[in-house]
């Protein structure tokens, strides 16, 4: 989707741009939008550094309204602290063919060649967010806020030109050389220049494509522009960091042998959060058939009409925005904007500090590596608090206290099977 330049303004309306534009406090130019699909979104200056607080003396970050906690689009600060322009070293999971030593990189048919034979997927995985995270200043993500070429923006931004593909590599903020912005096609199914020159001999490996999603849903330090995961589950607060799914799932009872990876439950080429289909099969990328293939249990307790996602994913993670609720008790739960992918829940833990460690700087493993699960707090307190959320439009649910829920949460499944 294009943006729309403003049409037949006056020339005292142009003069009163270029005013606005060149007034004392304006700052600097931005090009590139980092995400802005559905949780927020950062910004590259022109000369490709990550617009910050600290450098730009003004809230960079901008915060897409979220109608599930209730918290409305607005400015928040971003790196108050910086010092110096922040480079953008983000392009291993920003971008597609991504060579951290700036060489140009080989083998890729870009995922326009792809289109070509592969149309339906091409379509729908454009309006998924893997095409939204590093959006150029003429296009636009669903949420993304709506201001016009060469107007100022709430934090008095305005918009640039983007530069060239060929030219981005030239700015002095910029780490790394890509193909494309976005994750296209080949950043999960590996180069694909071959294949599409021979389809039929050269196949793209399915095996490499659910692996990907390894590679940048990880938090740890960066080897080569891609982070390495650390197998430590980090939080902030009583929330779990967001991007850590992958290492979520290496602690959860779903990494077995033979047991479910990414692409069991998530479609790849459809959006997760706008609750859109892929147009490839029409499919969902969550329900709740593919949680019932394994577990063969009903939901009791008058709680039918939820998802099996409402409870063994809760929204235990964050990252943009976090809402306190104040439970029965008096005592507080968080929801963030990120569902939790740990799966298991731990109704039996004598408090909620059982989620973490010692220092509460991360989450609690076993000797194993697995996580002892969520407790109630993270699980049933966000619904069953006075104010509670209210998942679905379902009226607001009963509050219990801490021990209360600790009772009720196995009775869910309890004249079921446990699988």
């Amino acid at each position: 989707m294009e943006r729309k330049f403003i049409k037949g303004c006056s020339f005292i309306c142009l003069l009163l741009g270029a005013v606005i534009v060149m007034a004392p406090g304006c700052q600097k130019q931005v090009t590139y939008v980092i995400g802005g699909y559905g949780w927020k979104a950062n910004y590259l200056d022109l000369d490709g550094y990550v617009a910050t607080d600290g450098v730009d003396k003004v809230k960079t970050q901008y915060n897409l309204a979220n109608a599930d906690i209730g918290t409305d689009a607005k400015w928040v600060s971003y790196e108050s602290g910086q010092k110096s322009p922040k480079p953008f070293d983000c392009g291993g999971c920003h971008t597609t063919g991504f060579a951290a030593d700036g060489s140009t990189p080989e083998g890729y048919a870009g995922s326009g060649t792809c289109k070509t034979c592969h149309p339906q997927i091409y379509d729908s995985l454009s309006e998924s967010g893997h095409q939204h995270i590093l959006n150029a200043v003429s296009g636009a993500a669903p949420d993304y806020p709506a201001f016009c070429p060469g107007v100022e923006g709430p934090e008095k931004f305005t918009f640039g030109t983007t530069p060239d593909q060929t030219k981005i590599f030239d700015l002095k903020g910029i780490q790394g050389q890509w193909v494309e912005a976005n994750v296209g096609c080949e950043a999960c199914h590996g180069p694909a220049k071959d294949h599409a020159q021979n389809p039929a001999s050269v196949k793209p490996s399915l095996d490499a494509a659910r692996a990907a999603c390894g590679k940048c849903h990880i938090s740890g330090e960066k080897v080569d522009g891609i982070e390495q995961a650390d197998y430590i589950i980090s939080t902030n607060g009583d929330l779990i960091n967001y991007r850590q799914e992958w290492e979520e799932w290496q602690a959860s009872p779903h990494n077995i042998a033979g047991g479910p990876d990414c692409a069991t439950c998530h479609n790849p080429h459809a959006t997760t959060i706008y609750g859109g289909k892929a147009k490839t099969d029409g499919r969902r990328v969550y329900q709740n058939e593919d949680c019932l293939k394994c577990h063969h249990v009903t939901i009791g307790q008058n709680m039918s009409s939820l998802l099996c996602i409402d409870c063994h994913m809760p929204k235990a993670a964050k990252l943009a925005v976090s809402k306190g609720i104040i439970g029965k008790e008096g005592n507080y739960a968080y929801v963030g904007d990120v569902r939790s992918h740990q799966f298991k829940i731990n109704a039996a833990a004598a408090s909620p500090n059982a989620f973490y460690n010692p220092d509460r700087t991360a989450v609690q493993l076993d000797a194993s590596g697995k996580a002892l699960g969520l407790t109630v707090t993270l699980v049933c307190q966000p619904c069953h608090s006075p104010g509670g959320i209210k998942p679905h439009g379902l009226p607001e649910a009963t509050p219990y206290t801490f021990d209360e829920l600790k009772q009720k949460a196995p009775l869910v499944h309890a004249s079921q099977p446990k699988v």
